[in-house]
């Protein structure tokens, strides 16, 4: 890195102002980088120094550098060894320089960030000559040897770019600050794109995310987890929300895919939707699930990303070229997806409950539940016995099932209140039934009803318990055994036992009266 020797006093650079890109650093600090597209008038600092053996050594030592600043405090890189660099001449823009050298320009520039540079002399002017010395050892590695006058000795030097002391002699080198200038090295050169180079000024954040967990990305929706009743519009759709996070993105738009027919997105405007939204998913429950699995929610937005990048100027001249840190934009598409995947009512629950005519409970009724396609005929329906368990649910492994008619039909007895349930009723399909609620066995005292309960138009969407009542309509019939029939007897052998003694009696007054 050399100067024009007609340059032997320090200056400061002086730009060409161009517009300013404001950005919001994590720190909060709003630091402006300039647009690389226009030309920039430099001229250079023109102090040699080294710090090869850690602290500066002026005005010569190994791989001498010259800081070339700028009015704003920032500094130019020189990329070239062997050229003179540009002195009061206008540099214009030859574009983005390599992701290795861009990683240092943008490396050196992470203390206005908040960061820490990834290696360290411990003052500024240190670091610029470690930086530049490694920006010398990638953009210019075969470039050696420099000769130049020295004015304040009257006679000619010579000094080496950085690659012919790695090759030939590191004496004089201190060797933490070797060690530094080959990590620094090693890692500019692992980055292998611009996606690792660059400092993002404006991060992006495009995710769907659990309303309960704003902060964490949600890859599946999981509706209805547990078979239960649909939850919206009456039964009448499974419902999921999603909440969509972004964050510096604009004109974001959600849609399905892979969606069965029906299902639909609703809670904003799906072409434009704001950050911290929620979205409901709706399911219609009599979507058929055999063959479908599941589908996707996407989401993609726009994002003007505004990145620090490493530029090169070149001059019209034959100098060096140079570069520096600028900030660009352009836009980007961001995307995200979510599973959803949904469950189907598992069960359908019912309770029946037995009552007498003056309505009061009764226990020990027994029934069972039968199902059939569902008529308008609202009548009393007739079910015989024989009939209703042959077409009763079974139990088996917990579930009230249709078939199985080599087991036993379950039948439920109601309690002292009266009440008798049929639960975990196995939904087959999403059709509409009627059940039916047989009675097969009267308590003692009672008659088997001739009606049964008819349950109409169930389904999914039906209630969480469905509800059916029986009445009596006669009082309980005498039975042997019963207080009823025991009152009578005792009374009829009361008055058997009376007339025979009037009888006996009637017989032997007349026999007095005929002596």
């Amino acid at each position: 890195m050399h100067i024009n020797k007609l340059a032997s006093k320090t200056v400061l650079a002086l730009f060409l102002a161009t517009t300013g890109v404001a950005v919001m650093h994590p720190t909060g600090v709003v630091k402006a980088y300039d647009d690389p597209s226009k030309p920039q008038y430099v001229t250079v600092t023109a102090r040699y120094f080294s710090c090869a053996n850690g602290k500066r050594e002026d005005p010569f030592g190994p791989h001498s550098v010259n800081i070339m600043k700028r009015p704003d405090g920032n500094v130019f890189f020189c990329l070239n060894w062997e050229k003179e660099s540009p002195s009061n001449e206008s540099v214009y823009s030859k574009g983005r320089v390599s992701p290795q050298v861009e990683w240092l320009v943008n490396d050196f520039y992470s203390t206005d960030h908040g960061g820490e540079r990834y290696r360290s002399l411990g003052w500024y002017g240190g670091d610029y000559w470690l930086y530049q010395s490694v920006i010398h050892w990638i953009a210019s590695p075969n470039d050696y040897t420099y000769k130049l006058w020295d004015s304040s000795r009257q006679r000619y030097v010579y000094d080496h770019n950085i690659t012919w002391y790695m090759n030939h002699d590191t004496s004089e080198f201190d060797p933490t600050v070797l060690q530094k200038l080959k990590d620094l090295y090693n890692k500019a050169m692992s980055i292998k794109s611009y996606s690792e180079s660059e400092h993002v000024n404006n991060a992006s954040r495009l995710y769907f995310a659990s309303p309960s967990s704003k902060t964490d990305k949600l890859t599946e929706l999981m509706i209805n987890p547990t078979g239960a009743r649909p939850s919206g519009d009456n039964g009448i759709n499974y419902e999921g929300t999603l909440n969509l996070q972004s964050q510096n993105v604009h004109d974001t738009k959600v849609w399905s895919e892979g969606a069965p027919d029906g299902v639909t997105i609703t809670g904003a405007n799906l072409n434009n939707v704001l950050n911290d939204t929620n979205l409901t998913v709706k399911i219609p429950y009599n979507i058929q699930k055999q063959n479908q699995k599941s589908f996707k929610v996407k989401a993609e937005a726009t994002w003007d990303k505004s990145v620090n990048v490493g530029w090169a100027y070149r001059s019209n001249s034959n100098t060096q070229n140079v570069t520096r840190i600028a900030t660009v934009s352009y836009p980007v598409k961001v995307n995200t997806e979510t599973t959803v995947n949904w469950k189907t009512r598992r069960y359908l629950d019912f309770v029946i409950s037995k009552k007498d005519m003056m309505s009061k409970p009764v226990a020990g009724a027994k029934f069972v539940l039968v199902r059939k396609d569902a008529t308008s005929n609202n009548t009393n329906v007739q079910i015989p016995i024989a009939t209703a368990k042959k077409e009763a649910y079974r139990q088996i492994n917990g579930e009230l099932v249709r078939g199985h008619e080599d087991q036993s039909p379950y039948i439920a007895t109601s309690d002292k209140d009266g009440n008798l349930s049929f639960n975990k009723v196995l939904v087959e399909d999403f059709g509409m039934y009627d059940y039916y609620a047989v009675e097969v066995g009267a308590p003692n005292g009672y008659s088997l009803s001739p009606t049964a309960i008819k349950m109409s138009q169930v389904g999914i969407p039906s209630p969480d318990v469905i509800k059916g009542e029986m009445k009596d309509s006669t009082n309980p019939i005498p039975t042997t055994g019963s207080k009823r029939l025991l009152a009578i007897g005792a009374f009829t052998t009361v008055m058997v036992i009376g007339a025979g003694g009037l009888m006996y009696y009637r017989k032997k007054k007349g026999e007095k009266l005929g002596k």
